[in-house]
């Protein structure tokens, strides 16, 4: 039996039943998918299939214990947008998967970690859509949304890698603040650099508070081996971007639009094209509207005949400003500064 398994039955053996330890036999002896629905698990007395390139979700049931279901993500039209960021992720991302024989012969396991931070609306999400088509469409591999309980994610990792031995893996945490924190971080600790590790995986995690993690995962490689700031769009990302989407626009037009969105999420571009371009609002209109709310944001103590409380000060500081200042509070990794990769 792979020695992963042995750490997956000893996991299953302490912290869930008896029905899923008899699914770690199974998973020893059948080593096929069964398919129920959407949902695919560990095959006992059924037929069985290959998991199909595509993103899954990491689930749970008492009934059939851990299993993975489709996941369908819903965008709009992925735009590649300058970002020397992201530019950055996506090329150590395509190095990752064509160099398997080079950590091999250095007796590394071929594996990495990666964590995103920034504001909301950054480009996190947009990032992890890139990758997750990339890894589909271009490598065959599939897409695994972390489970919010790090032992059933731990499982059923291990469990895709016993039936799919060869499948490229991109596991996905997103928010890791909200669930590794407490007495949880240990259980991420251990899935990402723990005795259960599998080759062919690489763990993208998101956060926009890096501030609250455990220091354990910003400071030390082969948890998370690189660290990066994914800031809000350029002034050269949001012309791309208006560009692209509003291609009537003159040239002059689109340097008005971008020039006074300074400090815009994608998010934010995407409400300015709508509400001028769909709703008829005028450019100035929906760009005072947009900023209000970033200044002073909707607060449930304002209710009734009169403020329950003083109003909040008007946020003076940028995003883009609001995520140097957090840079200087978190650890970033030797490798992921892209400046040190251009001069190094």
């Amino acid at each position: 039996m792979p020695d992963h398994l042995d750490q997956l039955m000893e996991l299953a053996e302490s912290d869930f039943g008896d029905d899923l330890v008899e699914q770690m036999r199974t998973m020893r002896t059948q080593r096929v998918w069964a398919r129920k629905g959407g949902q695919l698990y560990p095959a006992q007395d059924f037929h069985f299939q290959n998991a199909r390139p595509g993103t899954y979700s990491i689930d749970y049931s008492d009934k059939i214990g851990i299993y993975i279901s489709p996941k369908r993500v819903v965008t709009d039209d992925l735009l590649l947008l300058p970002d020397k960021n992201q530019d950055y992720i996506l090329r150590e991302f395509d190095r990752f998967w064509g160099c398997a024989d080079a950590f091999e012969e250095y007796g590394f396991l071929h594996k990495r970690g990666i964590l995103l931070w920034g504001p909301p609306g950054s480009g996190k999400t947009t990032t992890i859509n890139l990758l997750s088509g990339e890894i589909v469409n271009n490598h065959q591999g599939i897409v695994l949304f972390a489970h919010s309980n790090a032992a059933i994610t731990t499982m059923g990792i291990g469990m895709v890698r016993t039936l799919e031995p060869d499948t490229k893996m991109l596991v996905v945490i997103e928010d890791i603040d909200t669930v590794g924190r407490g007495n949880s971080a240990q259980d991420w600790l251990n899935l990402l650099d723990g005795n259960a590790q599998v080759p062919g995986v690489m763990y993208l995690a998101t956060t926009n508070y890096p501030e609250r993690l455990d220091d354990r995962f910003l400071d030390r490689p082969s948890r998370f081996d690189t660290v990066m700031l994914m800031p809000m769009p350029e002034l050269e990302a949001r012309i791309a971007y208006l560009r692209a989407k509003v291609p009537q626009l003159t040239d002059a037009e689109i340097d008005e639009w971008a020039a006074k969105t300074e400090g815009f999420s994608l998010a934010h571009m995407k409400e300015l094209v709508i509400a001028v371009k769909c709703l008829g609002q005028s450019v100035d209109e929906a760009i005072s509207r947009m900023l209000k709310l970033k200044q002073n944001p909707p607060d449930s103590g304002y209710v009734g005949h009169g403020p329950l409380r003083a109003p909040r000060p008007v946020k003076k500081d940028t995003a883009q400003e609001q995520a140097k200042a957090a840079a200087e509070r978190v650890l970033l990794t030797p490798n992921a500064s892209v400046e040190s990769e251009q001069t190094g």
